[in-house]
Formats: C-alpha cells, sequence, structure tokens
C-alpha cells in the first residue's frame, strides 16, 4: 500500500508534479489558495494538506518553483 492509497481528496484526473515538494508557504497570498477551516487548492480542488503529503502541486500552478524542495 502506497501513501496515494491513502489520499483520497486529491483528483487523479488534474495533472499534478507527484514527488515534486510541496512548500505550503509559497500558498500564502496566493489567490487560488481558497483558506477556510480546510484550506484547498482553488486549481485543482484538493486540499493543501494532502499535496503536502505527497509532493503534488498542479502543473499549472503558478508558483511551481516555489513548491519544489
Amino acid at each position: 500500500m502506497g501513501i496515494f492509497d491513502k489520499v483520497l481528496d486529491v483528483d487523479p484526473s488534474a495533472d499534478h508534479e507527484w514527488g515534486h515538494g510541496f512548500d505550503r508557504s509559497a500558498c500564502a497570498n496566493c489567490p487560488h489558495n481558497t483558506g477556510g477551516k480546510v484550506p484547498t487548492c482553488d486549481l485543482c480542488g484538493c486540499p493543501l494538506f494532502n499535496l503536502d503529503k505527497t509532493g503534488a502541486p498542479p502543473s499549472d500552478c503558478p508558483k511551481l518553483e516555489e513548491h519544489e524542495q
């Protein structure tokens, strides 16, 4: 069982950079960060927590280089 088997809210149909790295601080002041109780990415609809755990920002993220680790 891999990490992706336990993360249910990542949309596999959206293009993500799997294993790229995800720095949540790059989402600060980003217009695609929905904020709220469970902040999500407006580009793919995934919770930031799940994107962080999978290291998978959306491929079309304007801050993709800032997420790289």
